[in-house]
């Protein structure tokens, strides 16, 4: 038996070793069915907080601790033992693909993660691989500028390209500064930078044929007010919804660039997804009467904290809150005893913000005196006083309320008026409310045709009227020595509404018309007709119908906001009848001077008649989406007949609903598609050419139709 001993001892031994050298241990087939096996990089170590830290005899129970821990990721281990013979093992709560920056040359160590599809790096632009090593897979965590399966598909190419603004430059923060040899080198700089927003690009190169190029953190929406005009520069950011401007009241358009959205950041007097809703007034000097202007004294001590008539013996004040208005009254603070008065001698006005008027009425709580010639309450629109009230020689204030009906959609502001010295000359007042919402003092710059200092404010809107070249006036919010300034101009708000702005020093007056409520869809310019009480849009390119509602691509400003893939639509549009320059006897019929021509080769005026590509470049050209809202759509298509491999798609929900090809003929006919059973879908239209043969070609214009690019 004793010679048994060795060898059962070399047989365990050799069991050990096998298990250890050629994983054949159960442990280690579970792990490997399910992760694969480890991959060693040579004298590196993954710099992340460690787990846990063991010392161990032998290298390669370092696999074993990781396996047998659900923590573990990876592991660092020694590349040669201690002066002990021992080995460190660190065990890590991630791998060296979710923290690939953290893989550092160590002459010390060797890092040893998983094998996973990851290894393969396949998640471009920066892209972090996510290995899922259950299933041997993996998933890509994109960075913001970039989509896709693998971070492959950027914005510039999924969602356009970029905007141009000639002429002008983007005054921001500059995050770097490229020199470069081509210009369009930028666009590509401004890619590949993950911070990049937008870019500035020198308009000409310097001496040695170098252009600047401006790497921007921001964009033109974000950044609204320093797009500045430079003759030295051009500036580019991405094309966006942003575009048209949808975010009203001098709200702030954020471009969403992977989503091809946006949202609206708005000012604290508006809120809404396009801050199109004014937020209401409630005038209840709560947070005491900050906007409100005070002239004279009466109102020096206001507001008034607590009851302070009961305080001293009087009818209760019957406020709302804590605070109110008390022109008699002297507490205009909390430490303030109660029941101090400054009596009726001082006197003076107290004037609102200005509000706009939205619905039928205006409530508040009135009290004090009953002379309505000394101490009053005023409603006054636009500069002309439309209602008073006083109160009822007695402390306690009672509920009034104004019928405004007439009024709406005017701005207007409430004036309290202590004009009086003697017994019961002064005002109570608080809770103003009701159907009126907060608006801002604004300024709109335009032609002075006139300007008029006068100490009456009417006077201003009566100059106005007199003048037939007037169309609207801006007036001081306060007088300066008693004048106000008062200036006439040739336009109106409706027409110049992006040049209102916020002002406090002024105010601005257009009449009244049906272009207050914004008809005009699409950033169209409403013009008012004043005698009519009527209105027209004047629609911005690509759009049409009475309220600019529809879309209409006729490529007369370019092909902006349509997607282009391969090389097919390079160089289009196409200007004037190229066709019949090259003497095809087939002439292009198209509407305008711009249109899709897949065979020409002149993309701009200049250009010479009768240039050719031919068939041999293939891509596809996409519109914009847009909403069916009718029963027809209508296009001129011509070019290739085959339409397996030239023709138009309609796309709703993901899906080719109609199409159309040419006739193997150049000359453009008009096609139509009847689209009632996709009524209120959003839908877009495709190009498609990929054939390089005879006749390889596509020709398109003029879609138009019961299609809508409005928010629906």
């Amino acid at each position: 038996m004793a010679n048994c001993i060795p060898l059962v001892f070399l047989s365990v031994l050799c069991l050990s070793i096998t298990a250890k050298t050629h994983v054949q241990s159960s442990l280690y087939r579970d792990y490997k069915t399910k992760h694969g096996k480890f991959k060693s990089n040579q004298n590196q170590s993954l710099l992340v907080t460690l787990t846990k830290s063991h010392f161990l005899e032998d290298a390669l129970e370092c696999s074993f601790h990781c396996i047998g821990d659900s923590k573990c990721l990876s592991y660092n281990i020694a590349k040669s033992p201690d002066s002990n013979g021992i080995y460190i093992c660190e065990v890590l709560a991630t791998d060296k693909y979710r923290a690939k920056d953290r893989l550092q040359a160590n002459s010390s160590f060797h890092h040893f993660s998983p094998m996973s599809p990851c290894e393969s790096s396949p998640c471009q632009n920066s892209g972090t691989c996510i290995p899922d090593y259950e299933e041997n897979s993996y998933s890509c965590s994109c960075p913001s500028h970039v989509t896709g399966q693998h971070c492959e598909t950027h914005y510039k190419t999924k969602y356009g390209k970029f905007k141009s603004n000639q002429n002008q430059s983007l005054l921001v923060t500059i995050a770097r500064s490229h020199f470069l040899k081509d210009d369009l080198d930028c666009s590509s700089s401004c890619i590949g930078d993950t911070k990049c927003l937008s870019y500035n690009i020198a308009k000409s190169p310097d001496s040695n044929g170098i252009y600047i190029c401006e790497v921007l953190a921001t964009d033109m929406y974000r950044a609204k007010d320093r797009l500045r005009a430079n003759s030295s520069f051009h500036h580019f950011s991405p094309m966006s919804p942003c575009e048209s401007s949808p975010c009203q009241n001098n709200g702030t358009c954020i471009p969403d660039y992977l989503g091809n959205s946006y949202s609206c950041t708005c000012m604290s007097y508006f809120n809404g997804t396009y801050c199109e809703t004014p937020k209401p007034c409630n005038f209840d000097f709560e947070n005491g009467i900050g906007g409100w202007i005070r002239s004279g004294t009466a109102f020096n001590n206001q507001p008034t904290y607590g009851d302070n008539p009961t305080a001293r013996l009087r009818e209760s004040a019957n406020q709302q809150g804590n605070w109110w208005i008390g022109t008699f009254e002297n507490r205009p603070s909390i430490d303030t005893p109660a029941g101090r008065v400054q009596d009726d001698a001082p006197q003076g006005y107290l004037t609102s913000p200005s509000f706009k008027i939205n619905g039928k009425s205006v409530d508040f709580l009135v009290g004090g005196g009953c002379d309505i010639n000394i101490v009053r309450v005023e409603l006054v629109v636009g500069i002309q006083v439309v209602k008073t009230v006083t109160g009822t020689c007695s402390e306690t204030m009672n509920r009034m309320t104004w019928d405004i009906e007439q009024f709406i959609s005017q701005i207007a502001h409430v004036r309290l008026v202590d004009a009086g010295s003697s017994a019961w000359h002064h005002i109570n007042f608080d809770d103003l409310k009701g159907d009126i919402s907060s608006t801002l003092h604004k300024h709109l710059s335009a032609t002075v045709i006139a300007t008029i200092l006068t100490k009456d404010e009417f006077l201003c809107s009566f100059k106005c009227i007199t003048k037939n070249e007037c169309f609207s006036y801006n007036l001081a919010t306060y007088p300066d020595n008693g004048f106000y300034i008062c200036e006439l101009l040739d336009t109106d708000k409706y027409r110049a509404r992006k040049e209102l702005k916020v002002n406090s020093s002024f105010h601005h007056f257009s009449p009244v018309s049906l272009c207050e409520s914004s008809p005009c869809q699409n950033d169209g310019t409403c013009i008012p007709d004043f005698e009519q009480n009527s209105h027209q849009c004047d629609c911005k390119a690509g759009f049409a119908g009475v309220h600019c509602e529809a879309c209409k691509f006729d490529f007369e400003d370019g092909i902006m906001g349509w997607i282009k893939t391969g090389t097919a639509f390079d160089n289009q549009p196409t200007f004037g009848d190229n066709p019949t320059a090259r003497n095809r006897g087939q002439p292009s019929n198209h509407q305008g001077d711009w249109w899709i021509g897949g065979s020409e080769d002149r993309p701009t005026i200049g250009t010479p008649a009768g240039q050719v590509q031919g068939d041999g470049p293939q891509g596809t050209l996409v519109t914009p989406s847009f909403i069916i809202i009718g029963h027809l759509i209508s296009f001129l298509i011509g070019g290739g007949c085959d339409i397996n491999v030239v023709r138009a798609e309609l796309i709703v929900d993901n899906q080719v609903v109609k199409q159309s090809t040419g006739r193997c003929i150049e000359t453009l006919t008009q096609g139509t598609w009847h689209v009632q059973e996709f009524l209120g879908k959003r839908a877009f239209v495709k190009l498609i050419d990929i054939s390089s043969g005879a006749w390889g070609h596509i020709n398109f214009d003029d879609l138009k139709g019961n299609i809508s690019c409005g928010q629906v």
